[in-house]
């Protein structure tokens, strides 16, 4: 049989490719396979209480994540606040099964000026291997701006979470952060990273007093003072 050179050179990328196939297909092997999670979230309510809402939806679980211990590291923002006390309500009326604690001092009634930003760690109770979606939900509560000149609205911006994993028979080339080993523990672990889809940071408008009316309210703020005070005093007098 004779061939064209047509064929030789056909021939030849075909096993170039046979080969590069075989090379690719013992490097993939190599190396651990990884989930494959899909990430959306809602916020829920208006005004300046409200929830967030996380869902996690596993498209491919190796097995060897099987018996891994999951969780969700969400930043706060200084402009907005979790109360440790709501949690606690939370968990004490088994309104959740995960676990949720605050890293991070919490000033309640501070505005947004005075406040510092804080990390909320979610424990995941569910096994990615027997449930393939996971969803996490907790309310958290916008700041007080400092009024500005001209009044308006403040950006409020809460990044996107970290999805965590503590596998300790399974070594991950990942990303790696040290946070609480479980919850109610005092000493810290190593928690692998997991990669999930592009979530967009969600913005949050918060309105924000104008200080050109300073005099004015405080001109107003007084006049109501005086007159209550009067209110109450002048019957005291009558009799």
């Amino acid at each position: 049989m004779v061939y064209s050179g047509n064929d030789f050179f056909i021939a030849q990328m075909g096993d170039v490719f046979l080969v590069a196939l075989i090379l690719f297909s013992s490097i993939v092997k190599a190396q651990p396979e990884r989930p494959l999670i899909f990430v959306e979230r809602e916020i829920e309510n208006v005004g300046f209480h409200r929830d967030l809402e996380t869902s996690f939806e596993m498209k491919m679980l190796p097995h060897d994540f099987n018996d891994c211990i999951w969780a969700v590291r969400q930043n706060i923002p200084s402009g907005i606040y979790v109360d440790p006390d709501q949690l606690k309500d939370i968990e004490r009326l088994n309104l959740t099964r995960h676990t949720m604690i605050i890293i991070g001092h919490v000033k309640v009634e501070a505005p947004q000026h005075k406040s510092e930003p804080h990390d909320l760690l979610i424990f995941i109770a569910e096994n990615f291997s027997k449930q393939k979606k996971i969803v996490v939900k907790f309310p958290f509560h916008l700041r007080y701006h400092k009024a500005v000149s001209g009044g308006g609205y403040a950006e409020v911006k809460i990044r996107k979470p970290q999805l965590l994993v503590k596998c300790d028979r399974l070594s991950l080339s990942t990303e790696k952060v040290r946070v609480f080993c479980f919850p109610n523990a005092t000493e810290e672990c190593n928690w692998n990273v997991v990669a999930h889809n592009e979530v967009e940071d969600i913005i949050l408008q918060v309105p924000v007093g104008n200080s050109d009316h300073d005099t004015l309210v405080a001109a107003v703020t007084v006049m109501v003072i005086i007159m209550g005070c009067i209110a109450i005093i002048s019957p005291l007098f009558k009799k």
